[in-house]
């Protein structure tokens, strides 16, 4: 907001005064309860595709910790925000929650701190140089590289339930199992299977 100051200048070559004006800064009052009223909107889940078998590791929560590159993207990427793990192929997802980020140099030293239980739960757990060379093999040997430029980042998160759980069978109802439940992982386990077989039935 401005105000008007209205001034008188020197008389010009035709003998008349010509008036300027001077423009004076005026700040707007603001209220500090407009201010508090305001909430930015939520932002959308950060989108992470996954290959198999490790979608469903993650989903069944066997895998407990996700690791990548740090690429320049995931950079901002902090404890609290929402992440959609995507599966690559038949584009089912799933929303989790990260609760800790941890930076490393080398595949090798994420694994040590991490376990390799954790990261990778079907292989050896004490095999670490083999652990190391799966990591370096996805992307056709591109996360070598990776590794070396960027470093490497591990998730840590927990699942977000759903509101509103699905039911095959109409006689049961709307049952909304525990996450680690035998029910539970059942039920997940053949909706991921129909899904891949039928991805034109999924709910968009």
């Amino acid at each position: 907001m401005t105000r008007t100051k209205v001034t008188s200048s020197k008389l010009t070559g035709d003998g008349k005064r010509r008036r300027q004006k001077v423009h004076h800064y005026r700040p707007k009052k603001v209220k500090l309860g407009d201010i508090l009223q305001k909430t930015t909107p939520p932002c959308a889940p950060r989108v992470i595709h996954v290959q198999d078998p490790f979608y469903d590791q993650l989903l069944l929560g066997e895998k407990v910790v996700e690791a990548r590159p740090y690429y320049p993207r995931f950079q901002d990427l902090l404890p609290g925000q929402l992440v959609e793990f995507s599966h690559r192929s038949s584009g089912s997802s799933f929303v989790v929650r990260i609760t800790r980020k941890r930076i490393f140099r080398t595949f090798a030293a994420m694994l040590r701190k991490e376990t390799i239980q954790s990261c990778l739960p079907h292989h050896d757990p004490d095999d670490l140089q083999r652990a190391v060379n799966k990591y370096r093999s996805f992307r056709n040997g591109t996360y070598k590289l990776f590794e070396r430029t960027y470093g490497v980042m591990s998730l840590r998160f927990t699942h977000i339930e759903e509101d509103n759980p699905t039911s095959d069978t109409s006689d049961w109802g709307r049952i909304k199992y525990n996450k680690k439940s035998l029910c539970s992982i059942l039920e997940t386990v053949g909706r991921v299977r129909r899904e891949r077989m039928f991805p034109l039935n999924r709910k968009r």
